[in-house]
């Protein structure tokens, strides 16, 4: 009997592995409208460029969008097209867990915008290991 209990516990993880949620993350370019308005970018998509399924990376950024902080609207940024877009895409599901337009700043962070258009800050190191994980 013991050889059959062992084998009906490796047939239920090798089951339950295959169960697990397929996470990528995402990477595009973003996409904006032309406007008369120059005081403002309408970013109107984006499109993907690259799939990043490494789970160290994919790890690394979701650390980094738990650790980042909500801002105020910030001027500079409606001003400028955001120089990236990634999300964290669950391909079994066909669900964007979360999505983000991201704009570089001079001081090394970085400003993201979520998909409800709330805005976030990273600092320097956050941003250094949201560039070294999305490429």
């Amino acid at each position: 009997m013991r050889p059959l209990h062992v084998l009906a516990l490796l047939l239920v993880s090798i089951i339950l592995q295959d169960v697990a949620v397929k996470e990528v993350i995402r990477v595009g370019e973003p996409t904006v409208e032309d406007t008369d308005n120059e005081q403002e970018v309408v970013i109107k998509g984006h499109e993907i460029t690259n799939e990043i399924t490494d789970e160290s990376n994919i790890e690394e950024v979701k650390k980094v969008v738990d650790q980042i902080d909500s801002i105020e609207r910030p001027d500079r940024t409606l001003s400028e097209p955001p120089e990236t877009f990634f999300e964290l895409y669950e391909s079994d599901n066909s669900v964007s867990v979360f999505q983000y337009y991201l704009w570089m700043q001079p001081d090394g962070g970085a400003i993201l915008m979520d998909s409800s258009e709330n805005f976030f800050e990273a600092d320097e190191e956050n941003t250094a290991t949201l560039k070294e994980a999305l490429e």
